[in-house]
């Protein structure tokens, strides 16, 4: 396979069995989407760097669409919006709510479950500048008591400061899931000349009067962006944002909030992808499949983020993955990326998937100095192998001749011509405080594998890593 760029964002064309791959020859730019393009939260206007506040001051900012629900967890929501109606940019927002039964006496409870009068609690987005917004989620927790009323208001914020780069949507849409599910899915793209900071970004489904009916954050996205145009393709990445709204509800109308500053991003590093053949398992999960090389001379931590598009260009899932080992000078390191929050629970979605991208996120990556050891004295105790699956058991021993604080254990397997197939992983923990030179820990993994491959004629490896204590 061929690498694409340094420390890269790479784009991947598969053929519709799911079966083959390959690099794509120019950068993954989707094609138009079927939808009317995305309303978001940038400003139209150049964006200027606004000054703190002389003073605080609660009146310049308003709560409004408060909108309370149970979801399919019988969990009770209050959201909403936050608007900075003022000509200062406000950071840190403090929310304050109370929430009552019929009686007038209040039902929230602090963590001891003492009942209190009120609680506090965040928007999300940190840092609002004039005219912006932010939605809310307050979730009552440990109880099924639906309040007879709700008042939400502000009681605090700071001063803030931002200088907003051009970020944008692009290829988004919405998928509407069971029991109220509902994910946002697109790209954040990075039209300024300089790197963007992804403070917050959070998403919210609206009614008809676009009142916010459910809000939530997004987990599983790229934290910076590089400037327009880099390169490496990393001015763009796509998230994925997942909505727990009212059962039985039909709602269409969606919204993305970003919160984004200019930010001064280091030089790409030298790390590179290589890919196997991607698949499906027998429970429908979908495995991206490669190694990562470090070309560098220091050693990095990093977190990946894929995201998968049809064949129209819009982005159908997206996930995060930490990395399993740290990346030394020289590693090739194996890696799978299969924790996907919607196309593993919907074949009918999981059969549109034409491509996939696969980038790191240059925030989560970054070198480390702690002592590592490799570890090689492995028995296996379990091996037993069906039909898409292989499940191992075994001991390991700690053979570095020094105490360690843990150990990744990095199983994976290649076929009877080398080729990468897939990759499991085991952690082990001390009993104590440490893992003496010497001990003896046992572990356990289990592969899932493409059901159409033979497991009796795959090869088991490890790649094992240990903290000095």
């Amino acid at each position: 396979m061929k690498h694409k760029f340094v420390f890269l964002s790479v784009v991947v064309v598969l053929a519709l069995s799911m079966l083959a791959c390959g690099i794509g020859e120019k950068t993954p730019t989707a094609a138009p989407p079927t939808e009317a393009p995305v309303k978001t939260e940038a400003p139209t206007q150049p964006p200027v760097k606004t000054e703190p506040p002389t003073q605080g001051g609660t009146g310049e900012l308003m709560v409004f669409s408060a909108y309370g629900y149970k979801d399919s967890w019988d969990y009770y929501h209050v959201t909403g919006l936050v608007k900075n109606d003022s000509n200062k940019a406000v950071s840190s927002i403090e929310l304050e709510i109370q929430m009552r039964d019929a009686s007038g006496n209040t039902v929230l409870k602090d963590y001891d479950g003492n009942a209190v009068e009120s609680a506090t609690f965040n928007p999300m987005l940190n840092t609002l500048l004039p005219g912006e917004t932010a939605p809310f989620d307050y979730i009552l927790y440990g109880t099924d008591m639906v309040p007879d009323t709700f008042e939400v208001a502000i009681s605090g914020s700071l001063s803030g400061s931002a200088t907003r780069p051009g970020v944008e949507i692009r290829n988004a849409q919405l998928i509407t899931g069971d029991n109220g599910s509902y994910t946002i899915v697109g790209e954040l793209v990075n039209n300024s000349p300089t790197s963007a900071k992804i403070n917050d970004l959070a998403g919210a489904m609206l009614d008809d009067s676009g009142n916010v009916v459910a809000a939530d954050y997004a987990y599983d996205m790229c934290n910076v962006l590089y400037p327009s145009g880099v390169e490496s393709d990393l001015d763009y990445a796509p998230f994925a944002i997942t909505l727990d709204a009212e059962e039985g509800a039909n709602f269409t109308n969606w919204q993305v909030y970003i919160d984004a500053d200019e930010y001064a991003s280091d030089d790409p590093i030298p790390l590179f992808f290589e890919f196997s053949t991607p698949y499906f398992d027998d429970y429908g999960t979908f495995h991206i499949v490669g190694t990562y090389e470090n070309q560098g001379s220091d050693t990095y931590y990093t977190s990946l983020l894929a995201g998968l598009y049809n064949e129209q260009g819009l982005v159908v899932d997206a996930s995060n993955a930490s990395f399993p080992l740290y990346l030394k000078p020289g590693d090739v390191i194996p890696f799978d990326i299969s924790l996907w929050n919607v196309v593993n629970y919907d074949d009918d979605l999981a059969a549109t998937v034409t491509r996939y991208t696969v980038q790191s996120d240059p925030y989560w990556t970054y070198t480390v100095d702690y002592d590592l050891v490799e570890l090689t004295n492995v028995t296996l105790t379990k091996d037993e192998r069906s039909s898409g699956q292989i499940s191992l058991g075994g001991d390991l021993v700690n053979d570095s001749g020094k105490e360690l604080y843990n150990a990744t254990i990095l199983g994976y397997l290649t076929d009877a011509s080398g080729n990468l197939v897939a990759v499991a992983t085991a952690y082990v923990f001390p009993d104590g405080d440490s893992i003496a030179a010497g001990d003896t820990n046992d572990f356990e993994m289990t592969f899932w594998l493409d059901p159409t491959i033979d497991a009796d004629s795959l090869t088991v490896n490890f790649m094992i890593q240990g903290d000095i204590k």
